[in-house]
């Protein structure tokens, strides 16, 4: 920190001078650090990679933490990322479907299918950075070229109103793009870049952004305010981080924090605890918005969506009294429910006691909850890494 200017010299002949030279270099040194919640206004003019969620320094961070015999995130690597690529690995020479049908409050097989194929692509990326062995990047690219080449849309079943297609859509757009932008730009060894060709990326790209213009960016339209809306700018996101969308990413962003403060009160109340009547959905909206503002802070170097107006340091304190007894007359969670991904990530930007009392609490077995909604893995690659 700067030593504070002394009475004698900020009289001094040069006195302005020095003050304006002080000041800029401990406001540009704030901004590099990413404590200041400050923003450029012109939003994200170029991106970083890999940069959905993981960093290179935070990909080498845990792989090298794994690595290590008898440590900690190598138990969790083993029971939730590699729990999870055996439990799956045969879907990976399962059929891909062309069209998805999907079912609101149930499950089709191809719904199915679309849900857990991004979460085994994204495992068996993270498995890649960890022992660079090319076989799981191979086996992932496998899964991300198969849906690039077969999927033609989204279609609902008897029963299902159409909107659903464009959640389920938002649901799973980012954690394919977070799977692909660690295979992608994630250089473990020298022959990162012949593993998946440019012409195939390509195709992803254009999977991806078909999947987003066609379906989950369809959700603003109806402006449902609560999970829906902020699943769909989360995606947004994402998305728009693979394909080198600054200016899609910044509309996204823009989303994000106009909804913030429409769904989650000043005293951090989520209404959507209450007005559900369960311990689902007000932890889409808290995971959504979390996962947002972890990829602005990887883009932007800047904190302002952790910090705007304290709302998501206050919903978690919402989490908290939810799970510890009940809140605001309702009762709906309870120590036995398992949280859903966003804890990991938010205890990495606050590390406050609510969120310290919130990982304690059940995690989704094999690092995935049960609907497949949300990336997962959060323990094991956010979990107390710097």
């Amino acid at each position: 920190m700067a030593t504070p200017l002394s009475s004698t010299s900020f009289f001094s002949r040069y006195s302005v001078c020095a003050l304006l030279i002080c000041l800029s270099l401990i406001i540009n040194s704030c901004k590099k650090n990413g404590d200041s919640p400050d923003r450029d206004p012109r939003g994200v003019t170029t991106f970083t990679h890999p940069g959905i969620l993981n960093t290179t320094a935070s990909l080498n961070f845990i792989s090298n933490d794994a690595n290590t015999a008898g440590s900690w995130r190598e138990e969790m690597f083993d029971n939730t990322v590699d729990g999870y690529i055996e439990r799956n690995i045969n879907n990976i020479t399962a059929t891909y479907p062309d069209v998805v049908y999907v079912k609101a409050s149930g499950s089709t097989p191809t719904e199915n299918k679309m849900r857990t194929d991004p979460q085994l692509a994204y495992a068996l990326a993270l498995k890649w950075a960890k022992t660079q062995d090319s076989t799981y990047a191979l086996q992932a690219i496998t899964i991300l070229n198969n849906w690039a080449d077969n999927f033609k849309s989204i279609e609902t079943v008897a029963g299902t109103f159409e909107q659903q297609r464009y959640l389920e859509a938002a649901w799973v757009i980012p954690t394919f793009a977070a799977a692909g932008e660690i295979i992608r730009w994630h250089g473990v060894n020298d022959t990162t870049a012949s593993l998946w060709k440019p012409a195939a990326i390509t195709k992803f790209e254009g999977f991806l952004r078909t999947m987003m213009t066609e379906y989950s960016d369809k959700i603003f339209a109806i402006n449902y305010i609560n999970n829906w809306y902020v699943s769909a700018a989360y995606a947004k996101m994402a998305v728009s981080v693979f394909i080198n969308d600054v200016a899609s990413y910044n509309t996204g962003y823009d989303l994000i924090k106009n909804i913030m403060p429409k769904i989650i009160d000043k005293d951090g109340t989520m209404r959507e605890y209450c007005s559900r009547a369960d311990c689902v959905h007000f932890q889409y909206t808290l995971t959504g918005f979390t996962m947002a503002a972890d990829i602005d802070k990887i883009q932007s170097g800047s904190t302002e969506l952790y910090e705007y107006g304290s709302l998501l340091r206050k919903g978690y304190g919402f989490m908290q009294k939810a799970y510890g007894g009940g809140v605001n007359g309702c009762d709906y969670c309870n120590p036995t429910k398992e949280v859903y991904p966003g804890i990991a990530v938010a205890y990495r930007a606050f590390s406050n006691n609510n969120l310290n009392y919130l990982t304690t609490l059940p995690q989704p077995a094999f690092g995935v909850n049960n609907d497949k909604t949300f990336l997962g893995f959060t323990m094991y690659t956010h979990y107390n890494v710097p």
